[in-house]
């Protein structure tokens, strides 16, 4: 979490210093490992050219039965159609390849107001005049949660909307509900 924080805060240290404001959305999926569609997953990864032979064993991991164990009891065993494995060793990067193409997009569309992945949390930043950032910012927010919504996920209420101003952040706020994104507000 450093790691992703430190070069955000130092961006928004300069900007504020050439006198810009700033306002960034750090979005949160409910269960985002959970609700990863496995037929759109091996579709973009092929479409990306991922090696089809670890996509294969990949999905067989995926596919397999999920037992819970307590003590000596086991449950009946439940066989997903959805999800993919946290602990997978390419459950990072299939996270990255079921967004690749929503980034991609995003990046065309929006470039100013692009969003940063960090494996299941996205952030997206924009910085300008307090206009500039509302008719920037609310535009690719919604297309961004209409992206995320059709590949099945859900946003939860604990995507944040922090900016330099706290009525600039509840501008951003607001203009998110009309988009159907409930957000935290900070400042």
């Amino acid at each position: 979490a450093l790691r992703a924080a430190m070069p955000r805060g130092l961006q928004k240290e300069a900007a504020r210093v050439c006198g810009k404001d700033v306002a960034e959305i750090f979005w949160d999926m409910q269960k985002f490992y959970d609700t990863i569609s496995l037929v759109k997953l091996v579709q973009l990864a092929l479409a990306a050219g991922f090696p089809p032979q670890i996509l294969l064993q990949c999905a067989l991991l995926y596919l397999g039965a999920r037992v819970i164990k307590f003590d000596n009891c086991y449950s009946t065993p439940v066989w997903p159609t959805n999800s993919i494995t946290a602990g997978c060793c390419f459950a990072n990067m299939m996270a990255r390849l079921i967004l690749f193409e929503t980034m991609r997009l995003m990046h065309i569309q929006h470039p100013q107001a692009a969003p940063r992945q960090y494996v299941d949390d996205l952030a997206q930043r924009c910085e300008g005049t307090r206009e500039e950032i509302l008719s920037t910012l609310s535009p690719a927010a919604a297309a961004l949660a209409a992206r995320l919504r059709g590949l099945g996920f859900k946003i939860s209420a604990k995507t944040t909307v922090t900016a330099t101003s706290r009525k600039l952040a509840e501008d951003i706020g607001e203009r998110l509900i009309m988009a159907g994104v409930k957000a935290e507000v900070a400042s």
